[in-house]
């Protein structure tokens, strides 16, 4: 719920700023609502710009090889969240349920492992299951988790990881 919330109002706050500043058309009372509550961006991203949403929903281009794209990230997603997130989780849990005060150090690297790729793996299952069903409907959403793990700092870890996130809070916030 808190992450659905948040892209709620980040794209509220993007539909606002847009036609604040000229650079999108105000929308009518469906365009608002659709954008706003479209479901397969509400699960956790990606988040996606008002201004660059008018496109995407306006004339969706149904295709056999974006169902097959489509449907093989909403399997891809769904393999990260049961076959490694959930998987790892029960691990952690588990493993802090019967730890000894001689495994501290082990149970805090394998914590420390287990979430960062757990993390990682929830969210970019999630995202890649709404870009799966959206490209079934012929939407193609920006590619959110471009490679995080293979950054060369951590600015550029941050940066893969969430992109879509970093591009809102560079366009609106900082610039």
């Amino acid at each position: 719920y808190p992450f659905g919330a948040s892209v709620w109002l980040l794209a509220a706050a993007s539909c606002i700023i847009d036609v604040k500043r000229g650079d999108a058309p105000p929308p009518t009372l469906l365009d608002a609502v659709i954008y706003i509550s479209y479901f397969p961006v509400m699960l956790v991203g990606p988040i996606v710009k008002y201004r660059d949403s008018l496109e995407l929903f306006r004339a969706p281009e149904m295709s056999l090889e974006k169902l097959a794209r489509g449907a093989e990230y909403f399997m891809l997603g769904f393999v990260k969240i049961f076959a490694v997130t959930l998987p790892l989780f029960d691990i952690l849990r588990s493993s802090f349920e019967n730890i000894e005060m001689g495994f501290g150090l082990l149970a805090i690297v394998e914590f420390t492992v287990i979430i960062n790729i757990g993390v990682y793996s929830a969210f970019s299952g999630y995202s890649d299951m709404a870009s799966g069903v959206s490209l079934i409907w012929g939407i193609e959403l920006p590619k959110n988790f471009v490679r995080p793990f293979t950054s060369a700092s951590p600015f550029e870890s941050v940066r893969a990881f969430m992109r879509t996130l970093y591009d809102y809070l560079r366009d609106y916030l900082f610039l």
